[in-house]
């Protein structure tokens, strides 16, 4: 238990101390990889008595946890520093930042976004989503107290397909025609 308490206060010490994106995942397989101090700790729990294996194996999977956790919210800091500096070094033929980040957003049917102005000049939503390194083009923009709040829903191009949903339906033994007849529902498919 000492050394667990002790490799959760130096993770802990050092995923705060993380200044960059690429040294926090870093951390994140040192200390959740399957070759990690917490994973060898796992290990001694053979030596333990049975009646100790339970609540020693919640402990760990607390650590876990509260490790998983403490990496997602510096992950979240450290992406919005990032995305501050690339704002700020940014450079779009035109836009002046002045004139305000986005107006005149255009939504396709799916509701990713299709082109809007940025800083007054109208951008591709590829391009945005590009710029600012977003997982989807699906994003909710708003501003509060003087910061700028982008809620990216799903992954992806904007198609409809989920590639994990797909995945794990292949998994299951669907085949790839009942996987396309989940996501697009009243398609037929044809051989030609």
């Amino acid at each position: 238990m000492e050394k667990l308490t002790s490799i959760k206060e130096e993770g802990l010490s050092q995923i705060e101390a993380c200044e960059d994106l690429a040294q926090l995942q870093q951390l994140r397989v040192l200390y959740l990889g399957k070759k990690g101090p917490i994973q060898e700790v796992m290990k001694s729990m053979k030596d333990l008595p049975k009646e100790e294996r339970p609540a020693f194996g919640q402990l760990v999977n607390e650590v876990k946890t509260l490790f998983a956790n403490a990496i997602e919210e510096r992950r979240a800091v450290l992406e919005v520093a990032e995305m501050e500096k690339r704002i700020a070094e940014e450079k779009i033929d035109g836009v002046d930042w002045n004139n305000g980040l986005v107006s005149n957003i255009n939504r396709s049917n799916a509701g990713g976004i299709v082109t809007l102005d940025v800083g007054g000049v109208n951008i591709k939503g590829t391009e945005f989503r590009n710029i600012f390194s977003l997982r989807s083009a699906n994003v909710e923009i708003s501003q509060e107290n003087g910061n700028i709040k982008m809620s990216v829903k799903g992954f992806g191009h904007g198609v409809g397909m989920s590639q994990y949903g797909a995945d794990y339906l292949a998994r299951q033994g669907k085949t790839y025609e009942e996987i396309l007849k989940t996501y697009y529902t009243g398609v037929e498919i044809e051989n030609r």
